[in-house]
């Protein structure tokens, strides 16, 4: 579901070139950008990519293709997975479920785990969260861990991510900071989120009627515990607990440290395995490698 914050945010988003991100670290929610690969990258007849023994690799060439192009751009990635979600998300979760098995959206454990082998033999940092892999990736650009959240949405805002950037395109992305946004709407953190339960969250469906413009007009003339009272009501939920998971969510500190490119490994997966081209791989590796030797104002 998330929060359709995206016509209140658009007008502040600059557009930048992927260059100015050269030496930082992007924090990205794996279960998320999983099933987008899975969503998007699919063979001619719509079906998964498929290697010759029937297994799925939709996201394994998402993992590898697509992310690599930040690598050989001398942006480093960490990608955070989905812990233990919520209680109050259970019911969020039957819901896509049901929508994943229309649509045939498939990723277990072993399939995630397999990513996440591949994407540390590409050098990129991974790990499982507490709980929400999108509350712990906005919380590694809070300590300074990562410079922003890479996603296609601002949900990551809720948790209080400092910076977001999205719509990876012709060498370019869209950038947003915390600060900007609430300055611009003129609301505080705690607002922001009452704003995103009315629209609705992956928590909880949000108000009937209620968009955008109209809940931010809400947000600044209701008292914040009339706003929860009234979405606890309407949705049927605890909106006081989403809303405190919200503003301190299951988080851990860490420390990202980078593995080194295996280039074996990579290949030992993809082509060996699944039966990807070996040229392709290797091209693609190359590129990768170059990327890693390029020094920037990060290195100096």
């Amino acid at each position: 579901m998330g929060s359709d914050l995206k016509d209140l945010v658009e007008p502040i988003a600059k557009n930048i070139s992927i260059s100015k991100l050269a030496g930082r670290i992007l924090a990205i929610d794996g279960n998320n950008i999983a099933y987008q690969f899975l969503s998007a990258i699919r063979s001619i007849d719509g079906d998964y990519l498929r290697d010759n023994e029937g297994n799925i690799t939709s996201h394994l060439s998402g993992a590898f293709y697509r992310l690599s192009y930040f690598l050989e751009n001398r942006i480093r990635l960490a990608v955070v997975f989905d812990g233990k979600p919520p209680k109050f998300k259970y019911k969020e979760i039957f819901r896509r479920e049901q929508v994943k098995e229309e649509k045939g959206l498939y990723f277990n454990r072993e399939m995630r785990d397999e990513m996440i082998k591949l994407l540390d033999a590409m050098g990129i940092f991974t790990m499982i969260a507490p709980s929400e892999g999108e509350a712990q990736a906005s919380y590694l650009t809070i300590k300074g861990k990562a410079y922003a959240v890479y996603s296609q949405d601002y949900d990551s805002f809720l948790f209080g991510a400092i910076r977001v950037v999205r719509n990876y395109k012709n060498e370019t992305m869209d950038y947003v900071e915390l600060d900007n946004l609430i300055k611009h709407l003129n609301l505080d953190r705690e607002k922001l989120v009452l704003l995103g339960m009315l629209i609705g969250t992956d928590y909880n469906e949000g108000i009937k009627g209620v968009g955008a413009i109209k809940g931010l007009e809400m947000v600044k003339s209701i008292d914040k515990n009339k706003i929860l009272h009234m979405i606890s009501e309407e949705n049927n939920v605890d909106a006081e607990s989403i809303f405190q998971f919200f503003i301190s969510p299951p988080v851990v500190d860490v420390d990202i440290k980078f593995k080194e490119l295996d280039e074996d490994l990579v290949k030992e997966i993809l082509v060996d395995k699944h039966g990807f081209s070996k040229d392709r791989v290797e091209k693609r590796l190359e590129a990768i490698k170059h990327g890693y030797k390029l020094r920037t104002v990060f290195d100096l």
